[in-house]
């Protein structure tokens, strides 16, 4: 422990992570809805996964939002990453932001636990912002990444 003493300290290990911040063609952001059993709650959060082994994160994010949103982005930007709980998890996300959605086919939401998918306008995430409905730390550092760069106005 930080004093010296012994004591119980648990770490969960992964490969890292993906964040996709999803913009449409008309500028909305496109965020899911799931349940989390964590905290036993729905969340609206952007598209995320984990990365497989030796899956370089561009490649994970393109598989990560076909397999959320069953669309392809024309132009993919990394926007950085984060240590997204370095109190208790080794692991590394990287941000990147899709813009010029478009459909593809089939998507696996129900495998992912998705029960919604909605474009909202800047504004309107201003609002939830404000309001406290969007609380997953990966997605409110995503938009705050896109906003420190210039890359979206709320």
């Amino acid at each position: 422990m930080p004093n010296g003493k012994p004591g119980v300290y648990n770490v969960v290990e992964t490969r890292g992570s993906v964040y996709i911040l999803p913009i449409t063609k008309e500028g909305n952001i496109v965020l899911v809805r799931l349940f989390r059993y964590t905290t036993q709650s729905d969340s609206w959060e952007i598209p995320a996964g984990g990365i497989e082994d030796e899956e370089h994160p561009l490649l994970a994010a393109k598989r990560e939002l076909q397999e959320e949103l069953g669309c392809e982005a024309e132009k993919w930007e990394n926007l950085g990453s984060i240590e997204p709980a370095n109190g208790i998890m080794s692991a590394k996300g990287h941000i990147f932001l899709a813009q010029g959605l478009a459909k593809q086919g089939k998507n696996e939401q129900l495998e992912e636990g998705i029960t919604e998918t909605k474009a909202f306008t800047p504004g309107k995430i201003r609002h939830m912002l404000a309001d406290n409905i969007i609380v997953d730390g990966p997605t409110l550092s995503a938009l705050l990444l896109a906003i420190a760069k210039g890359r979206l106005t709320l």
